[in-house]
């Protein structure tokens, strides 16, 4: 494939089924040196013929629970997968990976002979162009200053650049590139809700999933990034009151150091961390001119869809309490710690009734209580600000089938944890199919065709020939325009927030919200 100052050729075959697919395609020059902690800098040409058959690096992270650090700070990459034999212009799928904004890579995790973003099942079933990216993480993608001498926000520049690049190059590759929708998981998907809302972005892209996470919730943005910031600088030797000698001694200590150096910031609980993540974007003046709130005019012409797992916290609940048992169920400080001590001592109260099972107090119910709340506090009960204020058509789900992992089958009553549907999203069942049951293959087929019908019919792409209904089959998998707003605030708590929430989503909506 030829493109202005580029040339990139290779072609894969899988299942007799012809794919193109690019893997590790530079798409900005290598965030190294006086480039470190900068905003990205557009790539330079090559010469000749780029090889693409190999995953670039992944960018530098910490790996949890050991000392060493995995991978490199030349890791600005993406891949693309398209289908072999189309004829016209395809739709584009952008996705951004989730990880904290500290862990992970455009491929994902090794997972069944496979990585969990390959994006060939996509691609193949949604007759779709994917395209996966790195970004930069943690202190090297958000370290900031909170002024002009470290804005922070590198990794989601990063993003931008890497949409740029498509919608300028995606053409050459067979792609539409008036007809990009971004979608991501986690801090994947509050990165695709902060690029609706920046003004950086107007006409790059036209439609936004966010999977179990959007700008609003709270642990996406970092209002206070200085000291975290100034404890890396300690931690390697660097001045800590002259924010400009800070960040010029920064770009200078070897990037292990600075990645090993977060540890030191996150001297707090395991809890409260969970909460307050270090190295997550802020508002910076630029990308997020203002609180995300205020830039809903930003995403007026963005039709939008967001939702999450029905145990989307089980598994932090799970990291906070090891085993069953919470002997005292809900305390306090625990909602206090999840709320950032906004709510008074009545809201307080409301939430600890409203969350704990009193007609069955045991252990079980304690941690799924627990599992409730953090969900909708953290997760769903953001996501009605995005109908209150956005113009275009806002639709929202919820994902509710019982999560497992390859040859286990966890209990039910966990629901659906946190990255649960990811492996049917990514086509999993197709392709390990001794793995997964029919039932899993028809759920995968029905999450991939939404999806990549949102793209171009927004507004009744859960309604469009070929797509299962939502009553057919017993997937849980439901869709609501989004029209009401349920929130928590300083005083109370409505009653049934999660009934509210799951009920409002419970019966699919054809209609479009004037």
């Amino acid at each position: 494939i030829l493109m202005a100052n580029y040339a990139v050729l290779i072609m894969d075959l899988k299942d007799k089924i012809v794919m193109d697919i690019f893997r590790g395609i530079p798409y900005a020059q290598p965030p190294i040196g006086e480039f470190r902690f900068q905003k990205p800098v557009p790539l330079n040409s090559w010469k000749g013929i780029r090889e693409a058959s190999e995953y670039g690096n992944v960018c530098m992270q910490d790996r949890i629970y050991t000392k060493e650090v995995w991978g490199d700070e030349d890791c600005l990459y993406l891949n693309i997968w398209i289908p072999n034999g189309v004829e016209g212009k395809l739709a584009v799928m952008i996705w951004f990976h989730g990880g904290a904004f500290a862990l992970g890579a455009s491929q994902g995790i090794d997972i069944m002979n496979s990585t969990l973003y390959d994006g060939y099942e996509i691609a193949h079933h949604g007759n779709v162009i994917v395209v996966t990216i790195n970004y930069r993480l943690a202190s090297l993608g958000f370290l900031s200053t909170g002024d002009e001498n470290g804005r922070g926000n590198y990794g989601l520049w990063d993003q931008h650049m890497a949409i740029k690049w498509v919608k300028k190059n995606i053409a050459n590759f067979g792609g539409n590139p008036g007809l990009i929708t971004l979608f991501g998981e986690s801090a994947g998907g509050a990165s695709t809700s902060m690029h609706a809302l920046s003004p950086v972005n107007k006409g790059l892209f036209r439609r936004v999933i966010s999977e179990s996470g959007d700008a609003q919730t709270m642990w996406a943005v970092n209002r206070r990034p200085l000291g975290a910031a100034r404890r890396v600088a300690q931690a390697v030797g660097c001045p800590l009151e002259d924010k400009a000698a800070m960040m010029f001694c920064l770009r200078r200590v070897p990037a292990k150091d600075i990645v090993l150096a977060v540890r030191v910031t996150e001297s707090l609980s395991n809890k409260e961390i969970l909460f307050f993540l270090p190295f997550v974007p802020t508002i910076d003046g630029e990308f997020l001119p203002h609180e995300p709130v205020k830039l809903f005019e930003n995403s007026k012409e963005i039709d939008y869809l967001l939702g999450c797992n029905s145990g989307d916290a089980h598994l932090f609940v799970s990291i906070w309490f090891p085993g069953v048992n919470i002997p005292f169920g809900i305390s306090e400080h625990t909602v206090l710690i999840c709320t950032a001590g906004s709510l008074g001592q009545a809201a307080v109260e409301s939430v600890i009734f409203e969350y704990t099972d009193w007609k069955n107090p045991t252990e079980f119910s304690r941690r799924f209580g627990l599992v409730r709340m953090y969900t909708d506090m953290q997760i769903i009960i953001t996501q009605p600000f995005f109908s209150t204020r956005h113009s275009s058509s806002t639709y929202a789900y919820l994902f509710a089938y019982p999560s497992r992992m390859p040859n286990l089958i966890l209990p039910e009553w966990i629901g659906a944890i946190h990255a649960g549907e990811l492996q049917f999203l990514f086509g999993k069942p197709f392709s390990n199919p001794k793995i997964y049951n029919q039932q899993e293959r028809e759920l995968s087929r029905a999450m991939i065709n939404y999806w990549t019908n949102f793209i171009p019919n927004a507004h009744h792409f859960f309604q469009l020939a070929g797509i299962p209904g939502l009553l057919t089959f017993n997937f849980k998998l439901n869709f609501k325009e989004v029209t009401q707003r349920t929130a928590f605030h300083k005083d109370g708590v409505g009653e049934g927030v999660r009934s509210q929430a799951k009920s409002g989503m419970s019966k699919r909506s054809g209609h479009r919200r004037d």
